[in-house]
């Protein structure tokens, strides 16, 4: 069974590049989102298990929209993607839920470390069997 993935990025061209660098065996049913309302309404409905979260977005910021996913109790996960934020947003970010934070240019040997440490991807020989999901 894939693993629903939203990747929330105002730039098509950012949420291109971070398509092209997730692990070609990962097992998932990808969904974009351009904005922080498509994204929440995405969450709220239970189609994203997993979001890869700008913090720019037209109509809210991404730590916005985690508030706003707290307060809808939408079970996603997390991984921020942005170019590089300030060590004070870093507290932030941590805060906020987000699991872990992936800065931009993104690249696949960077994108692999974090989805292995945080349980969302096994490696190049993954296998349905080989996740568990909380």
């Amino acid at each position: 069974m894939s693993l629903s993935v939203l990747i929330a990025d105002h730039s098509a061209s950012a949420r291109e590049s971070l398509i092209s660098a997730m692990p070609d065996h990962w097992d998932v049913t990808l969904a974009e989102a351009s904005t922080g309302n498509e994204a929440l309404a995405a969450c709220s409905q239970g189609h994203a298990a997993v979001m890869f979260l700008d913090l720019m977005l037209p109509g809210m910021t991404g730590l916005e929209l985690m508030d706003a996913l707290q307060r809808v109790n939408a079970a996603t996960t997390v991984i921020i993607v942005s170019d590089e934020a300030p060590a004070g947003m870093r507290g932030q970010i941590r805060a906020s839920g987000a699991v872990a934070f992936v800065e931009k240019p993104v690249r696949r040997e960077a994108l692999e470390s974090v989805l292995m440490a945080c349980g969302l991807y096994a490696g190049a020989d993954e296998s349905e069997d080989a996740l568990a999901f909380a």
